[in-house]
């Protein structure tokens, strides 16, 4: 049974099993997402703040709740990779290698956006998606219909945490809830690679070391 904890009147908390969440605690998170609020929940790597990709006014929530850049674009997490094909326009064989081998997992593919999603997801026409490798998360993408858009639960310029507490002092009152799963496993963000251009540039280091991007696609630029 989940254990549901009163932050305050803004922020609830709920705690949830790392590895098998209760559908309980699935189903109110992706209540609170679905009337427009904003969610903290673990990755395999860092605690995320995720909202609704579909609605303008969840996505200018999140930027607001961080004080984030809107020259940043939000990641969106899917729930496989067969599901990127919704949202990206075009997968160069570099990117389907990279996903069969880095997901679901610590890597943040960047590829051409398809017509229709939302601006705050696509910059200059690309989108970044990832599929994690936590159970909370995973089910979480599910319970909401298959895609989350997401980004780091902190407030800009702060760094990113695997540590809920840490993420719930930086953004307590500004969430409506957080799933509480302990710490994040990894507590590095996600590599980044962009695979609009030939070749492939990493945009951020992270999990994945650029040595063992090499040897799965083959030829890759350090930006």
């Amino acid at each position: 049974m989940h254990d549901i904890q009163p932050a305050n009147t803004d922020t609830e908390v709920i705690r949830v099993d790392p590895t098998a969440p209760a559908p309980a605690a699935l189903r109110r998170a992706a209540a609170v997402i679905a009337t427009g609020r904003l969610v903290v929940f673990p990755t395999d790597t860092v605690y995320g703040i995720a909202c609704r990709p579909d609605d303008e006014k969840a996505i200018d929530a999140v930027y607001e709740a961080k004080g984030r850049p809107r020259h940043l674009p939000l990641v969106l997490f899917v729930a496989s990779g067969q599901d990127l094909g919704r949202y990206a326009a075009a997968m160069t064989p570099e990117l389907e290698r990279a996903a069969r081998q880095f997901w679901p997992g610590p890597l943040t593919v960047v590829a051409r956006a398809r017509p229709g999603v939302l601006p705050a997801l696509a910059s200059r026409g690309a989108i970044g998606v990832r599929v994690p490798r936590h159970a909370v998360a995973l089910r979480l993408v599910e319970a909401c219909g298959g895609a989350l858009a997401t980004t780091s639960a902190n407030i800009s310029g702060r760094g990113a945490t695997n540590d809920p507490q840490q993420a719930l002092e930086q953004l307590r009152g500004r969430i409506g809830l957080l799933l509480d799963a302990g710490r994040a496993p990894v507590g590095v963000e996600s590599t980044v690679v962009d695979f609009t251009t030939q070749p492939p540039v990493v945009l951020r280091a992270g999990a994945i070391g650029i040595d063992e991007l090499r040897a799965a696609i083959g030829r890759l630029s350090d930006a």
